[in-house]
């Protein structure tokens, strides 16, 4: 009689055991279908940046314009290239080209900024100069043309006439601020290039 009692514990604990896996697999598959996780055919792949900072950029906002962003973009990617490689002079130069693209583009909303001769007739071209270039794009990018140029050493040189008190306005330059207001201290030591 001992051996139908074991036999008998022996299928309540079977009995047991698959109740318990069948609950577990319903919970499983009920979890599943609230989470609904999405097919792989429709989730975008990963793209490695070197610094990480490109999705960063991407998720802000710019005025909407294409080739006002491509502009933005251009100078941003320039501007970390160089601060990358500060001692790179080709990438010097492509920011400085970057730069001045970037900044022409905002003078050509306003032509009274590169006279100097913005007057009370003017203020609508710049009020919409301002609300065209001052998106979370454009902070972003002034920040890290910023980074650029108290890391690297440009001159007065470096950059048209037409462009260097708006480049030394947005990077807080001493070196380009001929006429501007006292600039904000270097956060470091530039690099020293031969």
């Amino acid at each position: 009689m001992t051996i139908d009692a074991d036999v008998g514990s022996f299928d309540v604990s079977t009995a047991r055991f698959f109740a318990s896996m069948s609950m577990t697999f319903g919970l499983v598959m009920s979890c599943a279908y609230l989470v609904q996780w999405p097919s792989l055919e429709t989730t975008p792949p990963f793209h490695w940046n070197q610094d990480g900072d490109q999705d960063e950029l991407k998720s802000y906002q710019g005025d909407g314009d294409v080739a006002r962003n491509a502009l933005r973009y251009a100078a941003w990617n320039s501007a970390k290239e160089l601060h990358r490689e500060p001692c790179n002079h080709a990438a010097k130069q492509r920011y400085i080209e970057a730069a001045t693209a970037y900044v022409r583009a905002r003078n050509a909303m306003a032509p009274c900024l590169i006279t100097k001769t913005c007057g009370p007739s003017d203020q609508m071209k710049l009020a919409s100069s301002a609300r065209t270039f001052r998106t979370e794009l454009d902070e972003r990018l002034s920040e890290a043309m910023a980074d650029v140029h108290a890391h690297t050493v440009f001159d007065a040189h470096d950059f048209p006439v037409d462009v260097l008190g708006n480049v030394a306005s947005l990077t807080h330059d001493p070196n380009l601020s001929v006429g501007l207001p006292p600039p904000i201290e270097r956060a470091g030591a530039a690099a020293q290039c031969s």
